[in-house]
C-alpha cells in the first residue's frame, strides 16, 4: 500500500496478537464449559461475550492511536487479540439462522482462521526493498522505542544499518576533480584532543585526497595553528558557510548542547553516522541526507539498555537443541506415522462395520481420511530416503505434520470439537522437534 512502511517488528505483534487469541479462545470454551454455559443478564436479555471482545477490540485500537512506543504496541496486540479470540468464538452464532453457539462447523471455521494468521505471520518477511524514506522512518522509530529506556545492540546496530546508505551508492568517495571547498565538519578519525594545534592552513596529512588549497570564507577562518577560540564560539548569528558559498544560519547554542561545545547537530550526526551531510542541503536527497545524519545522532546519543528477553531466547533455544536427541527425534519420526493411524483406521473400521454413514459430520470425517493419506504418502516416501538423504527425508515428514495440521486438523475440529485439541499438541511438538533437527543437520555434499 503506498505511503505506508511498514514496521520492523511487525510479524513478533502478530506473533502475540495470534498467541492471544488462541488461548482467549480455549480458555473461555474451558471456562464455559467448567461453569455449565452461564449467561449474564436476565429478563429476556443476554449479554453475549462477543460485546466485550468488541470493546476490547476498541481499546486495544485506542491504545494504539494515543500513546507510542513498543511497549504500547505489545499492549495493544495483546488486548486486540483477546478481543479478537472473544469475536470469534462466537462465530456460530452469525452464520446460522438460529443464532446456535454449539455449531459443530464452527470449531473448525475457528481453528481455520488462526491457521491462515499464523501462516502468514511465518510467511511474514522483512521486505527486501525498501525506499530511502522508510528505511529513515523505520530508524526513526527504532529511535523513538528507545527514547524511554534507551537501545539494545541488537536495535541500535539496525538502525544504524537502516540509515547506513546502500553499498553500490557511496557517499564519502568524491571524483578527483572535485574542488568544493572543506566545511567545518570533521569526522571521527580527525577529531583532537583538547590544546592539540592543527597543521598550519591548506596543509593536509599524508594519505589526504582532499583539496589542499584552504578555501573557507573568510568568516569562518580559524586562528593561526588552526585552534578554534574559546567555547568554540562561531561568527555572529550562528551562520556557517555551505559548499556553494552561502551560509545557513543556526539557532544559539545552549549549556549542554553540542554547539555550546562548538559542534553542531550536523557535525555531532555526521561524526556519528560516519559521513558528512549531502553538499546540496536545498534539495531532496540532501535533505534527506540531513535528516538521516540527525536520527543517526539520537540513535548514537540514546543509552544502553539491556534485554531481558534476548538472554532467555538463547537460552530455550539452547535448552532445545540438548533437549533434541538422537532417542527423541526416533520417537518423534516414529509419532509421524503414528499421528494418521486413528482417522485411517477408524474410518476403515466404521466403513467395514456400516457406522460410517450414520457419522454425524460425514464430509468432514471423509475430509480427515483424505488428508490423513496425503500426509501417509509423504511419510512413506521419507521412510526410503531416511539413510541416503537425511534432511530431505526430514523435510518430508515435516510436511507430512503440516498437512495434517493445514488440513486434517480444521476437520478434526469440526468432527471431534475441541476435544481435537490434544492432538493438535502433539502435531506442533512432533512439527518443534523435527524443525531444531532438520536445522542441526549438515546439508548434503553436492
Amino acid at each position: 500500500m503506498q505511503g505506508f512502511a511498514r514496521s520492523g517488528t511487525s510479524r513478533a505483534d502478530l506473533w502475540v496478537l495470534a498467541a492471544s487469541g488462541i488461548a482467549t479462545v480455549l480458555l473461555t470454551r474451558w471456562f464455559l464449559a467448567t461453569a455449565g454455559y452461564p449467561k449474564l443478564g436476565g429478563g429476556g436479555l443476554h449479554i453475549a461475550h462477543v460485546l466485550w471482545g468488541g470493546l476490547l477490540l476498541a481499546a486495544a485500537l485506542g491504545v494504539a492511536l494515543a500513546y507510542p512506543g513498543r511497549p504500547a504496541r505489545v499492549t495493544a496486540a495483546a488486548v486486540g487479540g483477546a478481543g479478537f479470540g472473544l469475536f470469534i468464538d462466537e462465530v456460530g452464532k452469525f452464520i446460522t439462522e438460529r443464532t446456535d453457539y454449539f455449531y459443530r462447523p464452527a470449531a473448525g471455521i475457528i481453528y481455520l482462521v488462526f491457521a491462515v494468521l499464523v501462516v502468514l505471520v511465518v510467511r511474514l518477511r522483512d521486505p527486501g526493498h525498501r525506499t530511502p524514506d522508510e528505511r529513515t522512518a523505520e530508524a526513526l522509530r527504532l529511535a523513538l522505542d528507545g527514547l524511554p529506556a534507551g537501545l539494545t545492540t541488537t536495535q541500535r546496530a539496525e538502525a544504524l544499518r537502516l540509515l547506513a546508505p546502500p553499498a553500490d551508492l557511496p557517499t564519502n568517495a568524491q571524483p578527483s576533480t572535485d574542488t568544493r571547498p572543506t566545511t567545518d565538519t570533521q569526522p571521527a578519525a580527525d577529531a583532537q584532543p583538547a590544546g592539540h594545534t592543527r597543521p598550519a592552513p591548506g596543509t593536509r596529512p599524508t594519505g589526504d585526497t582532499r583539496p589542499t588549497a584552504d578555501t573557507r570564507p573568510a568568516g569562518d577562518a580559524q586562528p593561526a595553528g588552526g585552534a578554534r577560540p574559546a567555547g568554540g564560539a562561531r561568527p555572529a548569528g550562528g551562520a556557517r558557510p555551505m559548499p556553494d558559498g552561502s551560509s545557513t544560519t543556526h539557532a544559539s547554542p545552549t549549556d549542554g548542547s553540542p554547539e555550546a561545545d562548538g559542534l553542531s547537530l550536523v557535525d555531532v550526526a555526521s561524526t556519528a553516522h560516519g559521513s558528512p551531510p549531502a553538499a546540496d542541503a536545498g534539495s531532496t536527497a540532501g535533505g534527506r541526507r540531513e535528516v538521516d545524519i540527525a536520527v543517526a545522532a539520537l540513535v548514537a546519543a540514546l543509552p544502553h539498555r539491556d534485554s531481558p528477553w534476548a538472554a532467555r531466547r538463547h537460552a530455550l533455544a539452547a535448552f532445545a537443541r540438548r533437549l533434541v536427541t538422537r532417542p527423541v527425534v526416533a520417537i518423534a519420526v516414529a509419532g509421524v506415522y503414528l499421528l494418521q493411524v486413528p482417522p485411517l483406521v477408524g474410518a476403515a473400521v466404521e466403513a467395514a462395520t456400516g457406522e460410517l454413514h450414520q457419522t454425524r459430520e460425514l464430509g468432514a470425517s471423509l475430509a480427515m481420511v483424505a488428508a490423513a493419506a496425503v500426509a501417509t504418502t509423504l511419510a512413506v516416501r521419507a521412510a526410503f530416503l531416511l539413510r541416503p538423504d537425511r534432511p530431505r527425508a526430514l523435510r518430508l515428514l515435516r510436511a507430512s505434520v503440516l498437512v495434517d495440521l493445514l488440513a486434517g486438523q480444521v476437520f478434526k475440529f469440526t468432527a471431534l470439537q475441541f476435544d481435537a485439541t490434544v492432538g493438535l499438541g502433539l502435531s506442533l511438538l512432533l512439527l518443534a522437534i523435527l524443525t531444531v533437527e532438520l536445522h542441526r543437520s549438515p546439508a548434503p555434499q553436492q
